[in-house]
């Protein structure tokens, strides 16, 4: 489905962390719009890590954003074994911590060539959740020593999707992070459809959740707006691509 966007002039945070939801319908294109954005943070120099809830994430504490630490660690084993041990360091007493959520960190993050405790890793069975069984202080600690020494090397960007799947300890984690006087460079970019979010859902705890300023809604394209976009890419008159804009639209809307 065809999909147009929205949204006031963004405000001014008070922290050097910067922070962004987008709301709309399923299908209406938020993921891509997002996904469209990640080859220029990369370009620039920047790190775009990204996950996303599903209908299973209350059950599983922490799941999207475990998964989207693994996906930063993915591209942190690209780096110099300089850098792996200047983030090794900067975790400390963590570090055994990030090992135990996310297993693939200990091979991303080692400064040899010997793959230690492989077995380990192997051990950790797939349906399993170490994250039930660890303190939340140690876990909110752990994220934002990360974060903290990953832009250093240069920005961050954190995209979750479906957000209207959170678990509640996600969002005090998100909250926490998003809160850190020390993290800086720093962008979280949360999605969610709009339509699924009740008075009491999780979500409204979300820092600045209520904040018009800080939230793009994406809205399926008009009939008039598709014939625009056809008849520019056709090079036609508008009243000649009107018919085939009508097909377009019944079938994608």
């Amino acid at each position: 489905s065809s999909s147009s966007s929205s949204s006031s002039s963004s405000s001014k945070s008070t922290t050097a962390r910067d922070y962004l939801l987008i709301a709309g319908g399923l299908g209406c294109g938020k993921t891509q719009l997002v996904d469209s954005f990640r080859d220029t943070v990369i370009y620039s120099g920047g790190t775009f890590a990204s996950s996303k809830f599903d209908q299973l994430s209350s059950v599983r504490p922490y799941s999207a954003l475990v998964n989207a630490i693994g996906n930063l660690c993915q591209i942190l084993a690209q780096v110099s074994k300089e850098v792996k041990a200047k983030i090794s360091h900067s975790l400390g007493s963590e570090l055994s911590l990030l090992y135990t959520l996310v297993p693939s960190a200990r091979i991303a993050l080692q400064q040899s060539d010997d793959i230690d405790n492989e077995e380990e890793e192997e051990d950790q069975p797939d349906n399993e959740s170490p994250s039930q069984q660890i303190e939340f202080i140690d876990v909110k600690l752990m994220v934002r020593k990360l974060f903290q020494a990953v832009t250093m090397l240069g920005p961050l960007v954190l995209f979750l999707d479906d957000l209207q799947s959170c678990d509640a300890s996600s969002i005090e984690l998100i909250n926490s992070v998003l809160q850190d006087e020390e993290l800086h460079h720093f962008l979280f970019i949360g999605a969610y459809r709009d339509d699924e979010i009740t008075q009491e859902h999780e979500l409204h705890k979300l820092f600045r959740f209520q904040e018009e300023s800080c939230t793009m809604h994406i809205h399926d394209m008009s009939e008039q707006s598709v014939n625009r976009l056809v008849a520019d890419a056709l090079r036609l008159d508008i009243s000649a691509s009107l018919p085939l804009s009508k097909e377009i639209h019944r079938k994608t809307a």
